[in-house]
């Protein structure tokens, strides 16, 4: 029996602009660039002096978004989506998590395996959807899911899914 422990940051900051411009103000497209972080630890207790093992991916690619304003109930709420696909950057793993027999025979001292990598040969999508009730501040209470997904082949494979429920709270500053 193997217990694995682990824990993922996923950052990501865009920069939304207006897609398509129409006369229905409800609704809102929007797409720009992203920058996106991301590092994923995991801890296998049964590997000894190598349990910890991880994943970090650095990359910039392009987001898209789509907002709905609507009424339901005599209430104002949004729907909204967002996809976030990171196209190109650097990904890093440790040595120690591969079978790389040519670290060792060129005598290469390296602690990490650090390549370029594309949508290709590491996708790393993150999408939301969700939905918002509009409190009459200009804040929101929002319900929402979430799902990512990564895929990395280089030496050892890893593959990665998360789904998520989000309840959160939004304030506007202003």
């Amino acid at each position: 029996y193997a217990g694995i422990t682990k824990i993922q940051s996923n950052t990501a900051v865009s920069l939304g602009f207006n897609a398509y411009h129409s006369d229905d103000r409800t609704l809102r497209r929007f797409a720009g660039p992203l920058l996106n972080t991301m590092v994923h630890v995991k801890l296998n207790n049964t590997f000894g002096n190598s349990a910890t093992a991880f994943d970090l991916h650095f990359a910039v690619g392009g987001m898209a978004r789509a907002e709905k304003d609507f009424a339901f109930l005599g209430k104002q709420w949004r729907a909204s989506s967002q996809l976030n696909l990171p196209l190109i950057g650097f990904a890093q793993r440790p040595y120690y998590s591969t079978n790389a027999p040519s670290v060792i025979a060129n005598e290469t001292f390296s602690l990490f395996d650090f390549q370029t990598v594309s949508v290709f040969t590491f996708p790393n999508i993150a999408w939301q959807t969700g939905i918002e009730f509009m409190l009459g501040t200009g804040n929101w209470l929002g319900l929402a899911y979430q799902w990512n997904f990564y895929d990395y082949t280089r030496f050892q494979r890893v593959q990665f899914a998360r789904h998520a429920l989000i309840l959160s709270l939004g304030v506007r500053l202003e």
